[in-house]
């Protein structure tokens, strides 16, 4: 088994890159609810529970090409959006989310570029796929309720 780089890690919305992103990362996550019972000798039991994510994306802002705002390739917080986000080349998470927060940040002492961190939720299921596969071939993290 072979690890990758992230080095071509991306983020895509409306078939657009989403500005200049350096980072992203997700928790994918199952609410497992616990319980004891008279038959559990005084130990928490544990049923999978419903699935969720949430997760995160920075990047570098461009006022040639702004991410924040409705249009496509753009992001705003209270917005409903599909990201696509990319390992590499192939491999990628189908990302129904809704955008949570975007925060900006500016420092005149450095002199730093200007960035970006948007946070999300799931708002559907997430699929991770392989772009060589078919669909069918595909995993999900979905939630039932």
């Amino acid at each position: 088994m072979s690890a990758i780089s992230g080095k071509d890690g991306d983020v895509i919305k409306d078939g657009i890159q989403v500005c200049e992103t350096t980072k992203w990362s997700v928790t994918l996550k199952s609410n497992n609810p616990a319980y004891a019972s008279n038959c559990s000798s005084g130990a928490k039991r544990r049923r999978a529970g419903v699935t969720d994510a949430s997760g995160t994306i920075e990047g570098k802002y461009d006022p040639g090409r702004p991410m924040y705002g409705t249009g496509v390739g753009q992001i705003k917080e209270g917005a409903e959006v599909v990201l696509y986000l990319y390992f590499d080349d192939y491999q990628y998470i189908d990302a129904p989310i809704v955008i949570d927060d975007v925060k900006f940040d500016t420092d005149m002492d450095t002199g730093e570029i200007i960035s970006f961190t948007a946070n999300f939720s799931q708002r559907e299921s997430f699929t991770i796929n392989n772009a060589e596969e078919s669909s069918a071939s595909s995993s999900s993290s979905s939630s039932t309720s």
